[in-house]
């Protein structure tokens, strides 16, 4: 059964007494960390508010264990340096709808004012340059500064609107998105910020983008059915991806597995594991802003939520795995490693910087566990 925002999908409760990404306590919701970008981590806040009851998070985002890496004709890392593979089991508890608006200030207004009445909330993208609590906000910009849209890329960082009052919206973001120096929280719940209406109302007449989340319940696993089927069909791709064979041609990209974690440690003793090195876009043929070592712990967070998740949901099931256990603190050491090195400058990772062939081990006791 699908449920759209007016039939049974309204946010409940007070938008000042929900829980967030946070719980009352500032706990981190893992449930919501693990799902991924910022768009569906949205969609998981929206679900466990209108679905309070018991629904097993964990084994919806179990997905595939395996992973690949991409690499160019000199043995270098490209992009998508290491990334989880998607199981293609089609199975979703959500799926969004979008609408734009844009250079019209009191269409925006009202559309969001719409969203909020119809579903409690507002998923917005916008220019949150002009946005003084977001970290992407620009201080040296004008009344008079232009505004692209054909170069405003529509897809990109969204955060929830969850309420207003006469002068302000209330919105939740996460925690490194905020800017400090502007963000005003509401009284009593430092995970909620207040912001004038007049200074959204500067980004909205630029473009507006609201999301809006369809869930299917039946594809929500409310009795472990679906988890189990999930589990056995992560662990026939895992057991096909690992023994992944050598690149074809001049694919120069290795899907899954053992091949991968072994040409990485290949790139470690060899001198190619370079840090600051510009992402290279095949499809374009071009660098892009971003360096090796964002993309690489992408990779790792991917890699490390979709352990995270198979851990969560074994031990609802009460069950326990040390060999996953010990996998998951490999990558947690190897990621810490990559994250001090990218904070200290960009440099090159040498073989002794992460234990791969650890790994490897643990990833083949995994597989074979």
């Amino acid at each position: 059964m699908r449920q759209g925002g007016n039939v049974g999908g309204r946010m409940k409760g007070n938008f000042l007494e929900r829980d967030y990404f946070y719980d009352s306590n500032m706990k981190k919701d893992e449930k919501v960390a693990m799902v991924g970008n910022c768009l569906e981590q949205l969609a998981a806040i929206i679900m466990k508010n209108i679905y309070p009851g018991e629904i097993d998070y964990y084994a919806m985002a179990i997905e595939d264990l395996s992973f690949h890496v991409r690499y160019d004709r000199q043995g270098y890392l490209t992009r998508s340096a290491l990334k989880c593979n998607e199981t293609g089991l089609g199975r979703k508890p959500w799926i969004f709808r979008k609408e734009v608006i844009v250079y019209h200030r009191e269409e925006a207004i009202a559309a969001l004012k719409h969203s909020l009445v119809t579903y409690g909330y507002a998923i917005v993208r916008t220019a949150d340059g002009h946005l003084e609590f977001s970290k992407n906000y620009n201080e040296a910009s004008g009344e008079n500064d232009t505004f692209d849209y054909g170069k405003f890329p529509e897809m990109g960082h969204v955060f929830l609107i969850i309420g207003e009052d006469e002068d302000n919206y209330y919105y939740i973001e996460q925690p490194n998105e905020i800017n400090r120096k502007y963000y005003i929280h509401a009284g009593g719940r430092r995970d909620i910020g207040m912001y004038p209406k007049e200074k959204f109302y500067r980004a909205f007449e630029l473009y507006l983008g609201l999301f809006f989340v369809e869930f299917h319940e039946e594809d929500m696993d409310h009795g472990g059915q679906l988890g189990q089927r999930i589990l056995r069909q992560s662990k026939a791709n895992f057991q096909d991806n690992y023994a992944s064979r050598a690149p074809e041609n001049d694919s120069f990209s290795i899907l899954g597995g053992r091949a991968a974690l072994i040409k990485i440690k290949d790139m470690l003793e060899q001198g190619k594991f370079v840090l600051d090195r510009k992402v290279f876009h095949p499809s374009v043929q071009a660098y892009g802003s971003h360096t090796i070592g964002e993309e690489f712990l992408n990779g790792m967070t991917s890699i490390l939520n979709r352990r995270e998740a198979m851990e969560g949901y074994l031990r609802n099931q009460g069950q326990e795995s040390d060999v996953l256990a010990r996998d998951i603190a490999l990558w947690k050491q190897a990621k810490e490693k990559v994250l001090y090195q990218c904070s200290v400058g960009g440099k090159t990772l040498e073989k002794d910087d992460i234990c791969f062939e650890a790994i490897v081990e643990a990833e083949e006791r995994l597989l074979g566990e």
